[in-house]
């Protein structure tokens, strides 16, 4: 057995070091062909995710711009309220209502693409964006107190601070815009050129609409234009012209973008839209009388500004086009790429499991069975497989030798239970199953022979009893009897002090001995009152079923652990004077060592 022990580490090393080496070769591929794999499915989801943010900020965006155009709209109704007379006719309330309706709308859809979009810059853009409606609800409430006056008592300056009121609001929504245009190119920036125009659009609506508004404040009180407002006219048409070269430049650049769109803006606007502003312009330069009323001018000039609204949608859906068509892209290189990658990791899996199955574990099961056998594993066989029949053949040569270990294993166990029982045979009484003299002098002098702690001192005290008038009991009951009430007496004996006890031993005859390691020697005092009682009332019963009860004498003394040579001798030669003075005191007692003279008489104890 040594010698296999000293041999087998040195057979079995070589075995798990290339059995490590193959598994660590397997895991470094795996891992390095899932990081790539990872790798690129993690970069066409970014793309792709993008994409998806950039579509919807996109919705902002327009539902931004779309706001705009109703607020550019909604000056139109206004201008012609403020400059008819009190009270306004029902056609006149009616339009201004339902622009404004329009406009809520537009904040409405706005705000709910704002909650929507959930991005970082959006909770901002939602504060600013309620900070602008309750701008414009100033700004009407304004107009609806001008609207209240009688015309003859609308000054030019509370048409100006009203108008100046509405013109402010489209310029609060721009920050949104560049939010929102920046998402969108960010995401694709194939969409910068649309996204552009379609926001030069809707500067465009709202210049044109402002250039409306310049005559709202002469319209509405019929009187000529003044040169400020020839010169806000004069600001308004060059910013109109600006945006017109810009748009027209980026077309020329992308001749097929809604080119159509665009020429009928430039035939319903910057022709007919422009010559009707100059013609109202020239009329109301030289006289105030000789002008449309706000309401007239607002029914001819409004409409002539919806090819802007529809050059600047056909933009958006160009946009939108683009957008879809990189998310659908990116998607389907989303899905091929992780299609191909779960591809290729089912077929290295595959390739892994039949390397693992016909290489590596028939390897890794002989190298863990001889390891086994070298442990003293000896159960089960090598392997239940059908392996080759060269592999066959060195799994067969593994079960033998574990066979021949079993045997090895069997008689060795079968020594050590012969061991035991002779071990158990010479330190056991056979009748009462305690322990016999020799075993329980040994108990106290390898308790004698450990040194005490000094922290806690230790007591070692011996409890010997003798069974009263023993003779009696086997002359009455016969021997029977008497083995019966010694193997009962055993049984109490370890019930009540075995737990608290170092050992409870048969000495001989009837003669019982119990040793004690305690902190206080008046424990085993009190332990040997509650037997003795016990012992007292016990029923013993003969082998013919009649009943008797017994008593015993005992005699305990006690010593510190290490303060004598020879404990045990002392303590029994001490305890043995001390038995034989309970019997001369008349039995069914306990004497006890003096604390205070080791060398006095015992103290007796019956109770």
């Amino acid at each position: 057995m040594q010698r296999t022990d000293n041999t087998q580490p040195s057979r079995s090393l070589p075995r798990a070091q290339i059995r490590s080496r193959l598994q660590a070769g397997v895991v470094a591929i795996c891992m390095l062909f899932l990081v790539l794999a990872s790798t690129l499915l993690w970069y066409q989801n970014g793309d792709y995710q993008g994409a998806r943010r950039a579509a919807s900020a996109f919705e902002t965006l327009r539902a931004a711009l779309i706001a705009m155009e109703k607020v550019s709209f909604e000056r139109g109704p206004a201008n012609a309220a403020m400059g008819e007379e009190s009270p306004l006719s029902a056609q006149v309330v009616q339009a201004l209502q339902q622009a404004r309706h329009n406009t809520d709308e537009a904040f409405a859809r706005l705000s709910e693409q704002l909650a929507a979009e959930r991005c970082p810059r959006c909770a901002t853009d939602a504060a600013e964006l309620g900070e602008t409606k309750t701008a414009l609800l100033q700004a009407r409430a304004n107009i609806d107190r001008i609207v209240q006056r009688p015309r003859s008592q609308r000054t030019p300056q509370m048409l100006d601070d009203a108008i100046n009121r509405m013109v402010a609001i489209v310029p609060q929504l721009i920050p949104i815009v560049n939010d929102s245009n920046l998402s969108v190119i960010k995401g694709d920036n194939n969409a910068l050129d649309t996204v552009q125009m379609a926001f030069l659009a809707a500067m465009l609506r709202e210049q044109a609409g402002l250039l409306g508004s310049r005559f709202t404040g002469a319209l509405g009180t019929r009187r000529a234009l003044s040169d400020a407002e020839q010169l806000a006219i004069e600001r308004s048409q060059g910013r109109i012209e600006q945006l017109y070269w810009l748009l027209e430049s980026y077309l020329t650049d992308h001749p097929r973008m809604a080119m159509q769109a665009f020429r009928q803006v430039q035939q319903q606007y910057f022709t007919d839209g422009l010559a009707y502003v100059n013609e109202v312009r020239r009329r109301a330069s030289a006289d105030g009388n000789d002008t449309p009323t706000t309401r007239e001018f607002a029914q001819r000039y409004v409409p002539m500004m919806s090819a802007i609204i529809g050059f600047r949608d056909a933009m958006l859906d160009s946009t939108a086009d683009e957008l879809r068509r990189r998310c659908a892209d990116l998607q389907l290189r989303l899905l091929l790429t992780a299609m191909i990658g779960l591809a290729s990791t089912g077929l290295l899996v595959l390739m892994l499991v039949l390397f693992r199955r016909y290489v590596i574990r028939p390897f890794n099961e002989a190298t863990q069975a001889a390891t086994a056998i070298a442990q003293g594993d000896l159960g089960g066989r090598a392997t239940e497989r059908r392996y080759p029949a060269e592999i066959r053949k060195f799994f067969e040569a593994i079960d033998i030798l574990r066979e021949s270990g079993r045997t090895r294993v069997r008689l060795e166990q079968e020594r050590q239970r012969l061991i035991s029982d002779l071990t158990t045979m010479a330190e056991t009484d056979s009748l009462t199953g305690l322990l016999n003299r020799r075993a329980f002098e040994g108990r106290v002098r390898k308790l004698n022979s450990t040194a005490p702690d000094p922290a806690q001192p230790s007591w070692v005290s011996m409890v010997l009893f003798d069974i009263d008038y023993f003779k009696r009991v086997n002359d009455t009951y016969g021997h029977d009897g008497g083995d019966l009430a010694l193997v009962k007496v055993a049984d109490l004996c370890r019930d009540a002090c075995q737990q608290s006890s170092a050992g409870v031993a048969r000495l001989g005859g009837e003669e019982f001995a119990v040793l004690f390691e305690t902190s206080d020697p008046t424990q085993a005092i009190d332990a040997a009152r509650r037997f003795r009682a016990t012992l007292a009332s016990a029923v013993m019963r003969a082998a013919d079923g009649r009943t008797f009860t017994i008593t015993a004498s005992f005699g305990i003394a006690f010593m510190k652990r290490g303060k004598h040579p020879n404990l045990l001798a002392a303590l029994l030669r001490r305890a043995d004077a001390l038995l034989y003075q309970a019997k001369g005191a008349g039995r069914d007692c306990i004497a006890v060592q003096s604390f205070d003279d080791e060398q006095a008489l015992g103290e007796i104890l019956r109770d």
